[in-house]
C-alpha cells in the first residue's frame, strides 16, 4: 500500500467470520485491502449461525457483483472476481484452502485513479517478502502535500465541471462500552466533524454527548472515517459534517 495503512477489525453477530481490512489514502484515492477469515465460537446466544464455507463467499461476492460489471479470471495464481462500481473496483480473491477470502479494491470519483490492475499486479501471496504494519496507523495518514483550495460557495458548486461531494468510503463502528452496557445507557452522540483536504480527519467538537464513555467511543469512531475529500475544479478542500453514532441494546 501507498502509506502506513488504517487498520479496522469486525466480527460479524451470529457468523463463523471475522475481518480485518487495511485502508491508506493517497492524492484522491483510497486503496483497501479486507482479509476475511473464518473463526469458532461467534454463535452464543445465537438462534442460526452463518457458516463461514464457500457459499458464504458466494454470497459475499454476489454482493459486491451487484454494484456493477464483473469478470472472472486469476490473480496471484488465486481465483479471483473484478467488480466496478461507481466510484471504486476491486477484486474479491478465493483463498478458502487457506480459511480466508480477500477482497482488494481502490475507490476515487477519478475514473483514471481506479485502475486496479495496475496495483493488483503487484501484490504476493503466501510470501514473506511484504513489510509487517501490526496495528497500523491509529487514523488515515495524511497527504502532506495537497493542494487543497479554500472551501467554494454553494453558488460556485452549482454545475461546476470537474468537482465531487465529500464520500465516506468507510465508518468503522463505534463500540459499546462495558459501562453503558451495564447501566442500559442508549442514545446517540452528536459530532462535528472537520474533513481535511489532506484526507485524514481534524477537529472533533461534541454537540450531543452520552455518559459512560460512549461519547469517547464516537470520538475514537470518527477519528477512523475513510473518506474522499470534496473537490472543486479537480482541487480537495477542507469540510466540516455532523456525524451521527447511535447506540442501543438489544
Amino acid at each position: 500500500m501507498p502509506k502506513l495503512p488504517l487498520t479496522t477489525e469486525s466480527e460479524f453477530g451470529c457468523d463463523d467470520r471475522a475481518s480485518r481490512s487495511y485502508y491508506a489514502y493517497t492524492h484522491g484515492a483510497v486503496y483497501w485491502v479486507t482479509v476475511t477469515r473464518g473463526i469458532k465460537g461467534n454463535d452464543v446466544g445465537c438462534s442460526s449461525v452463518r457458516r463461514f464455507n464457500r457459499e458464504a463467499y458466494k454470497s459475499r461476492k454476489a454482493e459486491l457483483v451487484g454494484k456493477g460489471q464483473t469478470s472472472d479470471g486469476t490473480l496471484a495464481g488465486l481465483t479471483a472476481s473484478t467488480f466496478s462500481g461507481i466510484i471504486s473496483s476491486g477484486y474479491i480473491i478465493d483463498d478458502l484452502v487457506n480459511n480466508r477470502w480477500i477482497e482488494i479494491g481502490i475507490a476515487s470519483t477519478d475514473p483514471a485513479k481506479r485502475r486496479i490492475s495496475a496495483w493488483s499486479s503487484e501484490l504476493q501471496f503466501g510470501t514473506s517478502a511484504a513489510s509487517k504494519v501490526g496495528y497500523g496507523s491509529p487514523a488515515m495518514v495524511a497527504d502532506l502535500d495537497t493542494e487543497s483550495i479554500s472551501p467554494p460557495t454553494p453558488e460556485e458548486l452549482k454545475g461546476a465541471a470537474d468537482s465531487s461531494a465529500l464520500t465516506i468510503v468507510a465508518r468503522p463502528r463505534a463500540t459499546y462500552t462495558d459501562a453503558a452496557r451495564y447501566t442500559n445507557t442508549q442514545g446517540s452522540v452528536m459530532l462535528k466533524v472537520e474533513f481535511l483536504a489532506s484526507g485524514t480527519i481534524g477537529r472533533i467538537d461534541v454537540e450531543k454527548p452520552l455518559k459512560n464513555g460512549l461519547t469517547e467511543s464516537a470520538v475514537f469512531a470518527a477519528n477512523r472515517l475513510v473518506f474522499l475529500p470534496p473537490t472543486y475544479k479537480g482541487k480537495p478542500y477542507t469540510t466540516t459534517k455532523k456525524v451521527e453514532y447511535s447506540f442501543t441494546i438489544y
